[in-house]
């Protein structure tokens, strides 16, 4: 039986490297990103947006709405095909 696995999406940078939640070390997604940035734009201190948000730590958060985290953002989107272990070989 063969299973297919759609390919998958990742954002490269200018750089061409892996950015955004498509980057394997990526916890927080791109829209809670765009959240937190959206909602400090509009006023919210970063503490503020830690006691709406306290699963992140108060660092994390002004790390991410002051862009000393998370600043790059996808130039371009390349197609990711399906893992071996995805695909059923070995």
């Amino acid at each position: 039986m063969t299973v297919t696995v759609p390919d998958r999406k990742v954002g490269l940078s200018a750089e061409h490297r892996r950015c955004g939640e498509t980057h394997h070390n990526a916890k927080i997604s791109d829209d809670m990103v765009r959240l937190l940035r959206d909602l400090h734009g509009k006023g919210d201190s970063p503490r503020t947006l830690h006691g709406l948000f306290p699963e992140l730590k108060l660092r994390t958060i002004r790390a991410i709405v002051y862009f000393e985290r998370r600043a790059t953002l996808p130039v371009e989107w390349r197609s990711q095909g399906p893992s071996d272990e995805q695909r059923g070989t070995d």
